[in-house]
């Protein structure tokens, strides 16, 4: 009995030293010459928005512009960094940016990003933006609408020692009529992706379209997304030994008898 109590003791003592989870999520979207082309008589005037929040255990932040929102980076100091970062500390980061909206001419460029990694806690990012025209004219019915661009896009998704971790990137094109009623939507399914683990890449060119459109006023939404969700859980070092030192004395214990 007395020796039970000693591993007992000893594997309490052990268990403050604990092994911190790592866990680590991105999410990251970088859209470039974005065009629209209009295959017979239209017209679109429209504005943009652009957010980023993150948030953990040391705070939040959070951003709102036309064009570039103010980077939400939380215990770190990235600032319109769209890649992937190896830091190996604690830190949330959101950010967006529109960096060209002549989508008319083919020059369409837009990035949002949302990371972040704990070790005891939780954490949250996100970023996005969107492009909304509610003066999208079909001037001669027939007329269809192209759309291309190009995406370089890359998620991840890791845990060490406990915890979850969720990546999430969305981007769609949606166009309505003056009811609200969708009337054509894309969205990719590349980049339409959730990851709890592993890592996905994704470096290509994107074309779809409309069908002939009636004549009349449409909105149209064009929008990109990424968020993190993080969940760190520590886990005791010295558990697994406590554990089979106990199944040892046991099994001792059941010879002697």
């Amino acid at each position: 009995m007395k020796l039970l109590t000693t591993v007992v003791l000893a594997g309490l003592a052990f268990s403050a030293n604990t092994q911190a989870a790592s866990v680590y999520a991105v999410s990251v979207n970088k859209i470039s010459n974005f065009s629209m082309v209009f295959n017979g008589s239209g017209s679109f005037s429209g504005f943009t928005f652009s957010n980023d929040a993150a948030a953990n255990f040391d705070g939040g932040a959070g951003g709102v512009d036309a064009l570039d929102a103010p980077a939400a980076c939380i215990s770190c100091s990235y600032d319109n960094d769209f890649v992937a970062h190896s830091s190996l500390t604690d830190f949330a980061y959101g950010d967006a940016q529109i960096l060209d909206t002549d989508i008319l001419g083919g020059l369409g460029t837009a990035s949002s990003i949302a990371e972040a990694r704990e070790s005891n806690g939780v954490g949250f990012a996100m970023g996005s933006n969107m492009l909304l025209s509610v003066n999208f004219n079909i001037a001669t019915a027939g007329t269809s609408v192209s759309f291309n661009f190009d995406s370089d896009a890359y998620m991840e998704a890791s845990t060490t020692g406990g915890g979850s971790a969720l990546s999430n990137m969305a981007m769609s094109i949606v166009l309505m009529d003056l009811t609200g009623s969708t009337v054509w939507e894309s969205t990719p399914a590349a980049l339409n992706q959730t990851l709890t683990s592993g890592s996905y890449a994704f470096a290509q060119n994107i074309t779809d379209g409309t069908a002939g459109l009636d004549a009349g006023n449409y909105s149209l939404v064009i929008g990109m997304s990424q968020s993190v969700n993080v969940s760190a859980v520590p886990v005791p070092a010295a558990l697994p030994l406590m554990l089979s030192g106990l199944l040892g004395l046991f099994g001792l214990a059941r010879r002697r008898k």
